[in-house]
């Protein structure tokens, strides 16, 4: 779908010049920015947290209450569920609990379905990747130091690399920005 909205923004400018600041001066989204809105889109369809036992049984007894109450305001309505919520006993509020309990490892399931189903994170950059690739090394040689001061020695070792080193971390971030890009776009 957003593919196919860029296409119709592409070509109502095709007359014109199309360099990237002038797209966007018109509102004319970039691909990295569909990028996002699909990636965002897909993110919002993520499944909803189930209600907690409580939320159940204030369901359930919503609608008793307010009857054997009229005229109360809902936080009046609300105070009396909590009231008789506290009320029960453990073995009372057990069939809450354990249906919330159920629900929970349902949604579990869900979340964890729906993360596999979403494309990949982006990359990191390529001094993020060099920290990933020295981290080990420097907690075994400074354990005491702190992750600030372990963050300064990173920054100064990335500094102290010769170009041809920082050129293999940009190379193998360039290979996976494209492989990156392909997939958020067949998604």
């Amino acid at each position: 779908m957003l593919s196919a909205l860029r296409t119709s923004f592409v070509s109502r400018y095709a007359g014109f010049c199309t360099s990237a600041v002038t797209l966007a001066a018109r509102g004319v989204p970039t691909a990295s920015q569909l990028r996002s809105l699909k990636i965002d889109e897909l993110k919002a369809r993520k499944p909803k947290k189930p209600l907690n036992g409580y939320m159940l049984f204030s369901n359930d007894h919503r609608d008793a209450i307010a009857a054997k109450n009229p005229g109360k305001s809902p936080n009046d309505i609300f105070r009396l569920i909590g009231k008789e919520w506290c009320e029960l006993s453990e073995q009372d509020k057990q069939p809450y609990l354990d249906e919330a309990a159920r629900k929970l490892e349902a949604h579990k399931a869900e979340v964890k379905q729906f993360e596999q189903s979403l494309p990949p994170k982006k990359p990191a950059g390529p001094f993020i990747q060099f920290s990933q690739d020295i981290r080990q090394r420097l907690n075994e040689e400074y354990p005491a130091m702190s992750f600030g001061e372990k963050s300064k020695i990173t920054s100064a070792r990335w500094a102290a690399l010769s170009e041809e080193e920082r050129q293999e971390y940009k190379d193998r971030y360039s290979k996976q920005i494209l492989l990156w890009k392909a997939a958020v776009d067949a998604y």
